[in-house]
């Protein structure tokens, strides 16, 4: 299991002049190294990154490790309004992922993240802009179609669609573009090897038509383009509240970096337990317990596989958790997926002590994403001064917001708080008005609140010291993000 990276690096790029540095047609990136900020001594984070036109309407980019640690990672984010496709690892020890437009841009804006194996976070290189005609393919001509073209459905559930993709073509693998409605998917497999696709995010109980076309990277289309494929989802199930008494009281849960050195070791760790305080909120008679080392490392805590794989969607959105805390420090939620997709995390502080407290953390912003692993970070400190004893309670996926903290996926995304890590200054955009900008230490001291009534605002940090701080970002439609910063 990957560390929590205590500080996401998140840099500016030095001017670099890529697409100056550009031949007419010819990639600048066609298996080339490239480092984090482009910064020679960062060799451990060394990439060969290779950019490439695919056809009229889509370009890939891909990385292989230039060292032995293996790149388990890739982030492509702005696109200029791309599709970005799923990442595709059918070639061993390279990440790749596909950009398709409907009418492409001339010059494509790239921001590029990456991990390996043995890096607990991810390395960057901020926007820089890239000729959508570049190409690495030095000229050479396919022109045969993809072959035996099939897709069918396979396993349904009420949130998701299997889709079962599979065609043969002569460059070694397919693009297989997925539409319903007014969505566009895109993912790549292996020619002649059956691709399974799952379409996420659906709503119960509802018919939905796929249309499906293959081609391959020269933009070749296999001759029964499109494949239509019907599906029915079933009707939605929320996932069962985790009380310890009546379901999940025999779950597995494995505790990490939590032992002297930072040792793992599950002997901290007993479920169920008698409730220690069964007044207030909550009366049940069992709960979970942790007990923190003191020499824990700060992203120390335990995790279970028994949830299951399930996506987010507008029924299960919403985590809410019951702690009994001896302190006040950050308590976070995390979720990790299967291989290939990115994990996320949520760190709020508790604000009681020795006292059961319901806490809410809003994942609307990754409806859609599919995860099979609950993670707690019990006591998320910036630094380990002490142990500790919490117990858990009571966990469930629900849509139980209410209408003032109300979140849509759009507004939660188009929230940015940068530079970050941030000397004296911090930028704040949003899509739609500001209303209120909260920053709290970690331990949830009020440390500033700015009154907005615009989509951006400066933030002036300079009379704040050096740490690690939430920043609540409040919409006037009522959604709100909270996310953790770095004031250096």
């Amino acid at each position: 299991m990957k560390k929590i990276t205590q500080k996401l690096l998140i840099l500016t790029i030095f001017g670099f002049g890529f697409q100056s540095s550009y031949a007419t047609g010819i990639s600048v990136f066609c298996q080339t190294t490239v480092t984090h900020l482009n910064l020679p001594a960062e060799t451990a984070s060394g990439v060969k990154l290779t950019i490439s036109k695919v056809d009229a309407t889509s370009m890939y980019v891909e990385i292989e490790s230039a060292n032995a640690d293996a790149v388990d990672l890739l982030l492509v984010n702005n696109g200029s309004g791309a599709i970005i496709s799923d990442p595709d690892v059918s070639v061993a020890g390279k990440i790749k992922r596909t950009l398709t437009w409907a009418t492409p841009p001339a010059d494509v804006s790239i921001e590029l993240l990456w991990s390996k194996v043995s890096m607990p976070g991810n390395w960057m290189i901020n926007t820089f802009v890239v000729p959508f005609d570049a190409s690495c393919s030095g000229g050479t001509t396919d022109t045969q179609n993809p072959t035996a073209f099939t897709a069918t459905k396979g396993a349904v559930t009420g949130s998701s669609v299997e889709l079962l993709l599979n065609a043969t073509d002569n460059s070694g693998s397919v693009t297989y573009t997925i539409t319903y409605g007014t969505t566009t998917l895109t993912t790549t497999g292996t020619s002649g090897t059956q691709k399974s696709y799952i379409v996420s995010g659906l709503s119960g109980s509802t018919s939905y038509s796929f249309s499906i076309a293959a081609k391959d990277a020269a933009g070749n289309v296999a001759a029964n383009n499109p494949i239509v494929v019907p599906a029915v989802t079933t009707a939605p199930v929320a996932v069962q509240v985790i009380n310890f008494e009546t379901f999940g009281q025999d779950w597995t849960w494995t505790v990490f970096q939590n032992g002297p050195g930072g040792t793992d070791f599950a002997g901290n760790l007993t479920t169920p337990v008698a409730n220690p305080s069964a007044t207030g909120i909550n009366t049940s008679a069992s709960c979970a317990k942790f007990i923190e080392d003191p020499t824990a490392a700060p992203w120390g805590g335990f995790f279970s596989d028994n949830i299951g794989t399930f996506t987010f969607n507008a029924t299960n959105k919403i985590v809410k958790v019951m702690v009994y805390k001896d302190k006040i420090s950050p308590f976070g939620v995390k979720f990790e997926g299967p291989s290939g997709n990115p994990a996320f995390e949520m760190l709020l502080p508790n604000t009681k002590i020795n006292e059961w407290e319901e806490m809410t953390f809003d994942f609307s912003s990754k409806i859609g994403q599919t995860v099979k692993r609950l993670v707690f970070l019990p006591d998320f400190a910036g630094t380990r001064t002490s142990g500790g004893t919490i117990y858990i309670d009571n966990i469930s996926l629900s849509d139980g917001l209410t209408a003032d903290i109300q979140s849509t996926s759009a507004d939660i995304n188009a929230i940015r708080c940068y530079p970050n890590p941030s000397i004296n200054i911090l930028n704040v955009t949003a899509k739609s008005e500001i209303s209120q900008v909260i920053v709290r230490n970690l331990i949830g001291q009020l440390i500033k609140t700015i009154s907005v009534s615009a989509r951006e605002k400066t933030i002036d940090l300079s009379d704040v010291s050096s740490g690690n701080y939430i920043v609540t970002v409040k919409l006037a439609n009522g959604n709100l993000s909270n996310q953790k910063i770095v004031k250096q």
